[in-house]
């Protein structure tokens, strides 16, 4: 499994970054980034940004890339058959985690117990597959409702909105952090094991 993916990230690197810059970027990865796991492809990102000066636009294409192929790689996600309860339940738990997570840390942040909030609103308004909930997901985004009844994807958007929000109200590099941060919490969680956070974090 450590070699497919090694093969997936040289690939995405390969077509994002100059020649020189992913070698260097595929031997970074290989000696300290190849666990795939959420939290290590978002401080492998990060550590490339440092390294080569890659804007937020750029990294966030990078990252998203990243995910796209180690998921394609890395199924085991696929429902049984028989399987009835799966992905929601380990879906909700994962995004519940993201969420929580997320929303504690920026609160302890100077402002951060109305610059997010204040955010949240217009996130959520970005994301179309959440105009049927809006209110509802902007509710429980603050901390103001419990979770509402959301498919896959559009618990993927409402974190993604939630991220947005974080970028806008601290700048994009304190909203890498709480998501990096957060992914890491969750990544430990019994059902990130059928239901790996990149799932959330950049879905199919």
């Amino acid at each position: 499994m450590a070699e497919q993916w090694q093969r997936a990230v040289e690939a995405v690197l390969s077509e994002h970054l100059p020649a020189a810059q992913a070698r260097d970027a595929a031997d970074l990865w290989r000696r300290r980034y190849a666990s795939g796991r959420a939290s290590t492809v978002i401080a492998f990102v990060r550590d490339l940004s440092t390294r080569f000066e890659l804007d937020s636009r750029d990294r966030h294409t990078l990252r998203t890339a990243i995910y796209r192929a180690l998921m394609y790689g890395t199924q085991p996600t696929e429902p049984a058959a028989g399987d009835n309860d799966y992905p929601a339940p380990q879906a909700r738990e994962v995004a519940a985690a993201l969420v929580d997570h997320i929303r504690h840390a920026a609160s302890l942040l100077p402002g951060g117990g109305t610059a997010l909030p204040e955010e949240l609103a217009a996130a959520v308004a970005d994301e179309p597959t959440l105009a049927p909930r809006r209110d509802a997901v902007t509710g429980w985004l603050a901390g103001e409702a419990s979770m509402p009844a959301l498919d896959e994807r559009a618990l993927a958007a409402a974190v993604h909105a939630l991220y947005v929000a974080a970028c806008r109200a601290f700048g994009p590099v304190t909203g890498d952090k709480l998501i990096h941060a957060a992914s890491a919490r969750a990544d430990a969680l019994p059902a990130a094991a059928r239901y790996p956070v990149t799932r959330l974090l950049y879905p199919e």
